[in-house]
């Protein structure tokens, strides 16, 4: 599948894991119809917050580690990054 990075201004991690919930779950309600055959698709989200991973880096890297987290756990559902560990944080 693919990956793209949404960014959600003035929503803290808590709004935006409720913003990604609803959108993936109206997603994953849509019927798709190709050569006749319907079917639906379903996505996985991992959100990280900026105020904990401030560099660009860490920040992608920590909402990946999210989103492999959602989709080991099942798919089709959305997951917070961990926070920071204490030694992250120093070295930013």
């Amino acid at each position: 599948g693919e990956e793209f990075a949404v960014v959600l201004v003035d929503a803290d991690a808590a709004a935006a894991m409720k913003v990604l919930d609803t959108i993936r779950n109206d997603f994953s309600r849509l019927r798709h119809l190709a050569d006749e055959n319907e079917f639906r698709v379903t996505f996985s989200c991992g959100v990280a917050d900026i105020s904990e991973f401030p560099d660009a880096a860490r920040l992608c890297d920590a909402a990946d580690k999210a989103l492999y987290q959602a989709k080991h756990a099942g798919r089709n559902q959305v997951a917070l990054a961990d926070h920071p560990s204490s030694a992250d944080k120093t070295d930013q």
